[in-house]
């Protein structure tokens, strides 16, 4: 019979091996796995808020599924709507994500156009909290003064503040010499613009438009105020045959006037002026129009045919030289009837001309034609008989229609020759009369001296 003993295991680790062996590596990781918490099925802690704080006690481990509740901090109060306010630990070991749920008791100050909350905001504000306020720059207190402190009522709202400050003024800007200041805004308060004009003929120079803007802790207007300067010209340009008067100046002001003038012929004809005498200047080296010319204008002597000059009779026609016409009786105008000499040596308009008036329309019908055409003839209807045995028949006191009508010329001839033979007639009855007469004188006288010889 054999005797068995029990197999006996050798210890993880000798001493004398210490930390240095692989032993040691494991004892020390399964010590550092039972020291840390499982993170495997837990959240962390609950996130914390600025509006909201945990309610009740935190717990040392939350596991999926768990639910923790907030609630407002002091001096803060829900949100209406009300928004969510309890949180779940969920499966991936996070918690869902909440919004700020709470607002300051009085929430934030009120903010006023002329006034800013003075030093750091300082929430939450719970009621009986007082803030106070000041003037924004460019703005100064008013008179008397408004109350510039608020304080966070029971009922959770800000005593109300009318706006305490008003704007601070800029100085009177100053007027420019031969211009002017128009006040868009009709006041010099911060913020406000002025603009700046020139009189007629002179030059802004310098900025336009000026704003009342901040300097520092007080307002002033953003640039220094324009200058006017008086617009020049630069003198007019010399002309041939001709001279401006001073001659002498190096620039001309704004509406000065120089006046040209042509210098005397050199030979039989004058010279002259062209275009404006007179040129303004109308600055910025811009006068009001071309210089003119100095040269010989003549024309040639115009003629009518069939008229005759009423008035501007001359021996010389030069520039500007006026002439009116009229045409001889028979004749009529066709054209102007008053043309002047114009630069380019020519007649403006063109010289008119006369022509022979037609004869006047004859009222007499036309005479026939020789030539075998037939005039027109009107058709008159026929007259109707009045006779009562004849009814519809043509009165014959009328001339057939297919007659033609005597023409003008030979109803003339036909009137001559009755006058000729009427006088002819008359004629050779005074004669004949005149003699008969005679005859009786004479036969009487023969009787008278015949009686006398016998009484004798």
């Amino acid at each position: 019979m054999t005797a068995s003993c029990p197999r006996r295991w050798a210890p993880l680790c000798r001493p004398e091996s210490h930390f240095s062996s692989w032993c040691s590596f494991r004892i020390l990781l399964g010590a550092l796995v039972l020291l840390l918490p499982m993170s495997s099925d837990a959240c962390g802690d609950p996130p914390r808020y600025q509006s909201m704080k945990l309610k009740g006690v935190a717990q040392p481990r939350y596991r999926p599924g768990a639910i923790i509740e907030y609630e407002c901090r002091l001096g803060y109060r829900l949100k209406r709507p009300p928004l969510p306010t309890s949180a779940r630990c969920q499966a991936d070991n996070t918690w869902t994500p909440l919004q700020e749920a709470c607002r300051n008791a009085c929430g934030d100050p009120p903010r006023y156009q002329s006034m800013k909350l003075k030093g750091v905001a300082q929430p939450p504000y719970s009621p009986g909290a007082t803030i106070e306020y000041e003037c924004r720059l460019g703005y100064k207190l008013k008179r008397p003064p408004l109350p510039t402190s608020a304080i966070c009522q029971a009922n959770n709202t800000w005593t109300p503040l009318q706006e305490a400050c008003t704007r601070k003024l800029c100085p009177h800007p100053v007027e420019p010499v031969n211009g002017a200041v128009q006040h868009v805004n009709e006041t010099l308060e911060f913020g406000s613009q002025v603009h700046y004009v020139c009189n007629e003929g002179y030059n802004l120079i310098g900025t336009k438009i000026l704003y009342c803007e901040l300097d520092g802790e007080n307002v002033n207007w953003s640039d220094n105020p324009p200058l006017c300067e008086v617009m020049r010209c630069r003198p007019p340009p010399k002309i041939q045959n001709g001279k401006y008067s001073i001659t002498d100046q190096e620039d001309f002001r704004y509406g000065e006037v120089v006046t040209y003038s042509c210098d005397p012929a050199n030979g039989p004809d004058e010279y002259s002026l062209v275009g404006e005498s007179k040129l303004v200047c109308s600055g910025n080296d811009v006068w009001s129009s071309k210089p003119p010319e100095c040269k010989v204008v003549k024309c040639k002597y115009p003629v009518l045919e069939n008229g005759r000059i009423v008035s501007g009779f001359g021996s010389k026609f030069y520039y500007k030289a006026m002439v009116v016409f009229e045409c001889v009786p028979g004749f009529y105008l066709s054209g102007n009837n008053t043309i002047v000499c114009g630069a380019n040596s020519t007649w403006e308009p063109a010289i008119p001309k006369c022509i022979k008036e037609s004869p006047p329309p004859s009222t007499t019908p036309p005479v026939s034609s020789t030539s075998g055409s037939k005039p027109a003839i009107t058709t008159k209807p026929p007259r109707v008989s009045s006779s009562p045995g004849h009814p519809g028949t043509t009165d014959e006191s009328q001339p057939p229609e297919d007659v033609a009508p005597l023409g003008g010329g030979i109803i003339a001839v036909i009137v001559i020759v009755t006058l000729v033979g009427a006088g002819i007639v008359a004629a050779g009855l005074f004669k004949f009369l005149h003699t008969r007469k005679k005859r009786k004188r004479l036969k009487k006288e023969t009787a008278e001296a015949a009686h006398y010889t016998q009484v004798k």
